[in-house]
């Protein structure tokens, strides 16, 4: 299966693009979780308000997905992650300004995490995607044990970190193509 898998040019190409963004969503989300206990405030005020982000995040998302394509879904994502996370640099000595540039932040990058998920049955065929899920998420998961150990590192490294990682997910994400639009795409793959 695996080797059938890797034949496909398309579906070798969405399995390296979803294996970053996969990564660089889930590095991410839980770099900016471990992080939290950073933010002055409450602990528990700060958490709720990032349930909250994550609500608006899995809603927005999915409307967005539902009218766009993956691609175009993960790059207003990521720029949306991309915009809190840079202003957050410029103004991280502005207490007012921090919560809503970290929410910002949260927002896009739980839709991300949101939409790398749900587009993986846009990417491939139906026959690939339980390896495919597998083994994104076992490549993102190895990346993601060491966000707690980047959230400790002093500023501003870790959101410095985080946008760079976007960037890289930003040009993966261009490479992605939707193989499963609902019509017979395994015949069309061995054409390929």
């Amino acid at each position: 299966m695996l080797r059938e898998l890797w034949s496909s040019k398309p579906v070798r190409t969405n399995l390296i693009g979803a294996c970053i963004v996969w990564s660089v969503s889930m590095f991410n989300f839980y770099l900016i979780t471990f992080y939290l206990k950073y933010f002055s405030g409450d602990i528990f005020e700060n958490s709720l308000l990032f349930a909250l982000s994550d609500l608006v995040a899995y809603i927005v998302s999915g409307y967005i997905l539902k009218k766009a394509t993956t691609t175009k879904t993960l790059l207003i994502s990521y720029s949306t992650s991309l915009t809190g996370a840079v202003l957050l640099l410029f103004f991280f000595n502005n207490l007012t300004m921090i919560p809503i540039l970290i929410i910002l932040s949260r927002v896009g990058i739980t839709m991300s995490f949101n939409t790398v998920y749900i587009s993986n049955s846009r990417l491939f065929p139906t026959k690939f995607l339980a390896s495919t899920y597998g083994i994104a998420n076992l490549i993102s998961h190895l990346l993601a044990v060491l966000a707690p150990i980047v959230a400790e590192v002093p500023n501003p490294y870790p959101m410095l970190l985080f946008c760079i990682l976007i960037g890289v997910a930003m040009f993966a994400s261009l490479f992605l193509k939707e193989l499963n639009n609902g019509k017979d795409s395994d015949s069309k793959l061995e054409k390929d």
